[in-house]
């Protein structure tokens, strides 16, 4: 087929497209280009809304950081979450429709006007289908399997499930053991005798007959029947009671075949006939960013394809048919219907139960998904001249990391990896080692947190999924927060208030702290995204279904401790081009690996892949077995095969053997050194870039749960940098030593818990920026911060000092050294600020509650506070109440302007603060650094302190109750398409404003003279 040809043609231009991705202008680091950004996953309706404001949305999520939205067809879940709302017409306003294309085109333009770029959706809901006829050959199929003894002395048998779809296999067995399984869900085991299944389809007539042959078994054993029909599943990604079928768009959405070419171009047909006319081609091969389809929530009994045998026999070289009962169990979609894996579970009698065969099984399965994503992938590429992101194949019984290089952008998320930074490098070392400059995530999507989630969970979930080898978040999401039918203010809520986020101006911290939270985010992304990642330590993993939870498979922290980064690898990437050896390092054009460790505890060797660990071995590459390796089950008989290629291995001088938890000492042992060598008193992970082309190395690093500090040592570059993604400067380092014999750079690290830093290490001076010829080598803990200047040169800020204090010395890489301490009366000791004014805005619902296109009606109480100040719930004025509070304070200050100075600190941030001073706004507050300097704003004389706190709008929202729906049903009442309405627990209040004390610590600027 042409179609296969072209998913070939996908594998050869993967290396091709990454580097006409990198050359593509990417802006600069304070102010990232579009594409760098994050994106919002913008929940549309239906079409039927209004154009105009579709396009205000747009141009107001550019105004607070997004590089564009992803622009999702929602209908309201499929009609999963809220129903299909009465006054609506999925026909006439369906995706694809004339008024689909006129909304899509209105959202194009409106990025293409605003030098924004909008990723897509390839159908509606999650993406994973299109209207389509019923009996379109690329829908969906299924495998039905049936099941039952043969009742003795009969010489024929109706065939179970006969007339359910067309007949597949007919298969006998005998079985030795019969168990009702009671653990859940509830199932009958089947154990079969190895070697008694039989394929008897040719025997069955058109009757549905078969004939068997009569005979007596013991009481203990029993001849069983198994039937398999594929049909197709005729299952919607969008259902709603259509008036009449008399087009496409009547009948929702089919959810199309996933496991072959035939699905994919399917959807190519419908955007071909439907969606890229009149010139919205052209508009997306502008402004177009990705195509993209979400996680695989397809639902089947057998996960199924019809050209899978034809598949299978090509691959394994055996037949798959006799061996369908044993995929019979957990081949669905094995996350969303793990509570219905199947009723009958047949196992082998023989020592591997038959896993081979599900391994097998499963294994051209994902070759099919290949075949489908490729596809797709190949047409975004060359029809549109876009690049293809989707969640690939997790879900599904299929190893995820096989399949991550076959789309241009894999995606992976927040909800269902539940912030796991070890599932996230499962997913992102098959990216690394092809060179997919891009990892995205979906990001923050939480059950039951909706208009609560807070500015810092947010960010705590992106670091983390960062410090994964993550680099895009499309944030879930934004939504069409106007008017709907049966809809109240604040607007249209997608996921009925139960999945966070609705973001909107209606949200308090949409200009207040969001925008310079997604700042922060781009010029993180913007760094992360630089050159390629080069990582330590691959660690083998092979598995024949991904754990969708992905949840961690290295709980010790030996490796990271050490200064080790690390990334999962499957047995199946060994067969990208990128996976070369040269040097030593796995990757070298792309992660560079320096070493590939294999542990007992959740990995299997497989055939095809020992033999490529045999030429990587031989190549140089270091190989280290953790505890003896265990053997992955083939079904066509490789085990022999599979001893003797590990004991080649064995007998290589690049591998290593150590025991259960001594990697880290085996590849220090064999002399493999961290690019970055951490001494820190806590856990402290580390992301490497190398930008080749521009001669320079980013290093970033995250303190997750706790604080941090020590020192790293890295060796790399001549200059460094910090680069600060809060307030988007980059500095020169200033504070560092260097060992003159190796070169090597020892950094002091203090971060707070949930803090990050990133550095740049070059080897030529970036222009524009001011570097000293020399560096602080030792300096007094109690020096607050330190600047540099053409101008002034090396100036330290020095806080009040008591008398009975010794004094310090700060010493130069120059030999220099100097005392260093604030003049005498010249620094007063800190103070608190406790008289405070707040002026609490109230954002509330408008007299009419039914035009939810208001913004929000705004009111103002005054509020005399006395420090350290209390939460919003602990004043009944303020319990239920959501908006802006404004925290005011003066204080007076004698200091000089060009001599003194002094920071803010201010208490733990809840939700965001941002500090004006005397009417000028000071630098983006750090969520989890929380001080600020406020010296340039500083004059004699009393000087006006302004906190600007947003709250989350939760509490004012749930004092509403049921006064408020969307899409006629109030919050957490989710009505589906099936079965009566579910109501959901409403989330506790959560807590608003200020808490704790405010104070401020004067500083004297102190001048270093260098020499």
């Amino acid at each position: 087929m042409a179609l296969q040809r072209l998913v070939r043609g996908f594998l050869i231009l993967l290396p091709l497209l990454a580097i006409q991705t990198q050359a593509a202008s990417r802006g600069s680091f304070s102010n990232p280009a579009a594409s760098s950004r994050p994106f919002f996953r913008y929940w549309l309706p239906d079409a039927s809304v209004d154009p105009d404001l579709i396009a205000e949305d747009v141009v107001n999520a550019g105004k607070v950081g997004a590089g564009g939205v992803e622009f999702v067809p929602f209908y309201n879940y499929g009609g999963e979450m809220g129903g299909y709302p009465e006054g609506a017409d999925w026909s006439k306003y369906g995706f694809g429709t004339p008024a689909f294309q006129a909304i899509f085109r209105r959202a194009l333009e409106a990025h293409r006007d605003n030098d924004m770029v909008m990723d897509f959706a390839i159908g509606p809901n999650q993406g994973q289908g299109v209207p389509a006829k019923p009996h379109d050959k690329g829908l969906q199929w299924d495998l039905v399997p049936f099941a039952e003894p043969v009742p003795s002395k009969r010489t024929t048998i109706d065939l179970p499930g006969w007339g359910e779809g067309e007949l597949i296999a007919a298969i006998t067995g005998l079985v030795t053991d019969k168990t009702n399984k009671t653990s859940m869900p509830p199932h009958l085991q089947l154990t079969i005798r190895e070697g008694s299944l039989q394929a008897v389809t040719a025997k069955v007539n058109k009757q549905g007959k078969l004939p068997v042959a009569a005979e007596e078994l013991p009481t203990s054993r029993e001849r069983w029947v198994f039937a398999f029909y594929q049909r197709r599943t005729l299952a919607k990604n969008v259902v709603f009671p259509a008036r009449s079928t008399n087009t496409i768009f009547d009948n929702g959405s089919f959810t199309v075949d996933h496991f072959s070419a035939r699905g994919a171009q399917t959807v190519i047909d419908f955007w071909e006939k439907h969606i890229l006319l009149d010139g919205v081609d052209e508009l997306l091969s502008q402004v177009g960013n990705y195509g993209w389809e979400d996680s695989l929530e397809i639902q089947s009994n057998i996960s199924w394809t019809p050209q899978l045998p034809k598949r299978f026999k090509a691959q394994h070289g055996y037949d798959v048919f006799a061996y369908l009962p044993l995929i019979m169990w957990a081949n669905n979609n094995i996350n969303i219907q793990k509570e219905s894996p199947g009723t009958i579970r047949a196992i082998l009698d023989s020592e591997t139960q038959g896993s081979g065969y599900i391994g097998d099984y499963r294994a051209t399965l994902q070759k099919c998904y290949q075949e489908y994503i490729g596809a797709l992938s190949q047409w975004t590429n060359r029809r549109l001249g876009r690049q293809m992101s989707a969640q690939v194949s997790y879900n599904m019984p299929m190893d995820a990391a096989a399949s991550v290089p076959f789309v241009d952008v894999p995606e992976c998320e927040s909800l269902q990896w539940r912030d796991g930074i070890d599932g996230y490098r499962q997913f992102s070392g098959a990216a690394a080692l092809a060179g997919q400059r891009v990892v995205s995530n979906e990001m923050g999507g939480e059950f039951l947190n909706a208009f609560r989630h807070t500015i810092p969970g947010l960010l705590a979930s992106i670091n983390r999924a960062f410090a994964g080898g993550v680099n895009r978040v499309v944030i879930h999401g934004q939504t069409y927060a106007h008017n709907y039918y049966n809809t109240t203010w604040p607007g249209y809520t997608a996921w009925q208030y139960v999945v966070s986020e609705p973001y909107s101006e209606k949200f308090p911290s949409w200009e207040r702290g969001l925008n310079e939270a997604l700042e922060y985010v781009a010029r993180t992304q913007h760094v992360l995204q630089s050159g390629r990642a080069v990582i330590d330590v691959a660690l083998y993993n092979k598995v024949s279904a991904s754990d969708p939870n992905f949840n961690s498979f290295r709980d010790s922290s030996d490796l990271l401790d050490a200064g080790y980064s690390y990334r999962y690898l499957t047995p199946h990437n060994f067969d990208l081009s990128q996976a070369k050896v040269e040097n030593g390092q796995l990757g070298p054009d792309s992660a560079s690996f320096k070493a590939l460790v294999i542990t007992s505890e959740h990995n299997e060797m497989a055939l095809d892949g020992a033999k490529r660990l045999v030429q990587f071995a031989q190549s140089g590459l270091p190989i280290v077995f953790e505890g003896k390796p265990k053997y992955y089950a083939a079904g066509n008989g490789s085990s022999h095969d599979l001893a003797h290629v590990m004991g080649l291995l064995f007998t290589s001088p690049h591998v290593h053997r150590c025991g259960i938890g001594k990697s880290t000492a085996a590849l220090a042992r064999i002399g493999i050194t961290p690019r970055v060598a951490t001494k820190l008193n806590s856990t402290v992970h580390t992301t490497w870039r190398s930008d080749d082309q521009k001669g320079i190395n980013y290093l970033f690093l995250f303190a997750d749960k706790h604080s941090s500090s020590g020192y790293i040592e890295v060796k790399s570059g001549v200059f460094a940098y910090t680069f600060d993604a809060w307030s988007g400067l980059i500095r020169p380092l200033l504070h560092y030593s260097t060992s003159k014999d190796r070169g090597v750079l020892r950094i002091p690290i203090n971060l707070g818990a949930g803090q990050t830093i990133m550095f740049g290490f070059s080897k030529k001076q970036l222009k524009g920026i001011s570097t000293p010829k020399f560096s602080i080598t030792e300096l007094p803990s109690t020096v607050l911060g330190s600047e540099y200047s053409g101008r002034e040169g090396l100036v330290l800020h020095v806080p009040y000092q008591p008398s009975s204090q010794p004094p310090q010395s700060v010493t130069l890489s120059t030999g220099r050294s100097q005392v260093v301490k604030a003049s005498s009366g010249g620094v007063r000791p800190p103070f608190d600020l406790k008289a405070w004014t707040l002026r609490a805005e109230h954002w509330e619902a408008p007299r009419d509650i039914t035009d939810a296109n208001v913004l929000a009606v705004k009111r103002n109480t005054t509020h005399n506070l006395h420090g350290p100040l209390s939460g919003w719930t602990k004043d009944p004025k303020l319990a239920n109440a959501s908006g802006i509070g404004y925290y005011e304070t003066s204080f007076e200050w004698t200091g000089d302007r060009k001599r003194h100075g002094a920071y803010l600190n201010l208490p733990r941030v809840l939700h965001a603060i941002q500090v004006i001073v005397n009417g000028q706004k000071t630098l983006p507050v750090d969520c989890y650094n929380h001080v600020v300097d406020i010296g340039p704003f500083l004059h004699p004389g009393e000087n006006m302190v302004t906190l600007v706190v947003p709250t989350t709008m939760w509490n004012y929202l749930r004092s509403l109750g049921s006064e408020i729906l969307s899409s006629g049903a109030p919050p957490l009442v989710v009505y589906g398409t099936h079965g009566p309405p579910r109501v959901l627990p409403a989330p506790e209040p959560s807590e608003n404003g200020l808490v704790g004390p405010v104070f401020v610590t004067p500083y004297e600027r102190v001048v270093v003279n260098p020499v």
